[in-house]
């Protein structure tokens, strides 16, 4: 599977600006025969507020983790958001930056994934304490997160993603490069948002 692809199943709904963050795995020796691409990639989407860190795992295994600044921001940087981090040993008083760094060095090496990256990921507050609380056990709803508050939100949230990397999949496919994906869909949501507010006034 190329990078472009590989990307695209994983990172299209944080790259398209439809979710916080989205972490893929590489093995050592693919990422470092794709790091330079990575870093071009790295490049053309932080005009875009979009960002892609390399994370060492294991001598084995590197994670990237793709994040858009803005959605990212405005989902951790809440109230509520910021007492649950502070309560996990975050710098919540610190800013965006010292929080984002901060879940970058706990995801550093072998170990477990904290309980909170499902916040970092997009996932409700309410849920990522409930997965926690009932040690992923006993949910309403299980899609691309475990859910124990809104269903139909998250309902809605895993169709729109899924739909997402499915689009962005099949435009790879067709040959289309992951920066001319990405443009080509968010063109393709405007024009929809564009549509449904047209027939709202009429």
């Amino acid at each position: 599977m190329s990078l472009d692809k590989a990307l695209a199943c994983v990172c299209s709904p944080a790259l398209c600006g439809i979710k916080p963050a989205a972490i893929a795995s590489f093995g050592s020796v693919r990422f470092l025969a794709e790091s330079k691409k990575i870093a071009g990639l790295n490049r053309i989407f932080n005009k875009d507020g979009k960002f892609l860190t390399a994370i060492v795992r294991s001598k084995n295994l590197v994670l990237v983790f793709v994040y858009d600044r803005m959605l990212l921001a405005s989902h951790i940087l809440s109230r509520k958001e910021l007492q649950y981090l502070a309560s996990k040993g975050y710098p919540a008083g610190s800013g965006f930056e010292a929080i984002v760094q901060e879940l970058l060095k706990r995801l550093e090496g072998n170990s477990d994934f904290p309980h909170e990256i499902g916040l970092f990921l997009g996932y409700p507050l309410e849920d990522v304490i409930g997965f926690e609380r009932y040690n992923g056990t006993s949910c309403k709803f299980c899609g691309l997160w475990k859910v124990y508050g809104d269903v139909e939100y998250a309902r809605r949230t895993c169709l729109l993603q899924r739909e997402c990397r499915k689009l962005c999949r099949k435009w790879i496919e067709e040959g289309n490069s992951l920066p001319q994906v990405i443009a080509k869909y968010r063109r393709a949501a405007e024009k929809s948002a564009a549509r449904r507010a047209v027939r709202e006034v009429l």
